[in-house]
């Protein structure tokens, strides 16, 4: 038998008795970045983040490129997601059962409001925001995340209606460790008026953006429960100022709450 003189990296168990593998983890953990902070990144920037030298950030980089997981820019020689992620985040989208009892309803919904918007639906997944489906307004610019796509919590209807079932203590370190970035000049970045703004969305079961994440870009959204009462998803609306204005989208998030609860109730009738 011919002998293998190549050290195999040793799995590592942790305190839950599972085996981590420390060098797969390690360029997980740098693809994760990729969705945290949604741009390129170079071997600076992964060096940073991961606390790595500079070589083993290009080592990362350069696996995750030959695996055709992200695609370098020839100009900036920085790295950005391939569509081979995009793909893996469609398909363990779309096998959500939530998507699967959800989608007829998004196209009905669409169609009623005669295609004028986009219509999303977001999961909250291992404290990420996740575009789990969409049917998108053919009148409206291209500039939604594709399915499988990371989303800021705080600039997003979606992600103020998903986290508004949390405990604001829960909210206010799950914020403190996702940075609020500034993606506008209406992004809220203080974590102590976003949190006065979810005791609105609470009570109206209706949370909104408002040129937030994107100039122009208007939304509101809605939760879908399961058993129990328990937050399952959020459907949001959205569209441009030009297109629709937030007194249509006011009118419209009634056809939207009507939208989610019937969804709900077919969550619990498949019980």
């Amino acid at each position: 038998m011919a002998h293998n003189n190549q050290r195999e990296e040793q799995p590592v168990a942790t305190a839950s008795g599972k085996y981590i593998i420390q060098s797969a983890l390690r360029t997980l953990r740098a693809l994760d970045l990729f969705t945290t902070y949604n741009t390129n990144i170079g071997v600076a920037e992964m060096q940073k983040e991961l606390n790595i030298n500079s070589n083993m950030a290009f080592r990362i980089l350069h696996t995750l490129e030959a695996a055709k997981y992200v695609v370098q820019d020839p100009t900036t020689g920085k790295y950005r997601l391939s569509l081979k992620i995009v793909g893996m985040g469609n398909a363990a989208a779309t096998g959500l059962p939530i998507t699967q009892i959800a989608q007829p309803y998004l196209r009905l919904l669409s169609s009623s409001l005669n295609h004028k918007i986009n219509v999303v639906l977001f999961v909250f997944e291992q404290d990420t925001l996740i575009v789990a489906e969409k049917i998108p307004s053919n009148l409206l610019p291209k500039v939604f995340a594709p399915v499988g796509r990371a989303m800021p919590i705080h600039t997003t209807a979606a992600g103020k209606m998903l986290v508004s079932s949390l405990d604001d203590n829960v909210v206010r370190r799950l914020l403190t460790s996702a940075k609020m970035e500034r993606y506008t000049e209406h992004s809220i970045t203080d974590i102590d008026r976003f949190i006065q703004e979810l005791s609105e969305v609470r009570r109206t079961q209706l949370a909104w953006e408002r040129e937030e994440n994107y100039t122009g870009l208007n939304g509101v959204a809605a939760p879908i429960y399961g058993y129990n009462d328990r937050m399952l998803a959020s459907v949001c609306i959205n569209a441009f100022t030009d297109n629709t204005s937030l007194a249509e989208l006011e009118l419209m998030a009634v056809q939207l709450s009507s939208t989610v609860q019937q969804i709900s109730a077919a969550v619990t009738l498949m019980k």
